[in-house]
């Protein structure tokens, strides 16, 4: 068994090929950041355009804010 293992170059490969498993988990890990980010950013797309088809959305929203909006038209 033992033999078998050193024809195959089993001790010279084995630390190579763990520096290679650590480097693909280490950019996983990168992928895995970007991939939450980015879905995150599509919810809150997502969300906007919800309420935009909701009809919440009224011509100055963004500049005048939504506390003011409902102030003006007398909901508070």
């Amino acid at each position: 068994m033992i033999a078998q293992l050193e024809r195959e170059q089993v001790m010279v490969r084995l630390p190579a090929a763990r520096d290679h498993l650590s480097s693909l988990d280490k950019s996983l890990i990168a992928e895995q950041q970007k991939f939450n980010d980015i879905s995150g950013k599509q919810a809150e797309k997502q969300e906007k355009a919800n309420e935009l088809g909701e009809g919440s959305w009224y011509p100055g929203k963004y500049l005048l804010g939504k506390k003011k909006h409902q102030e003006k038209v007398g909901l508070q």
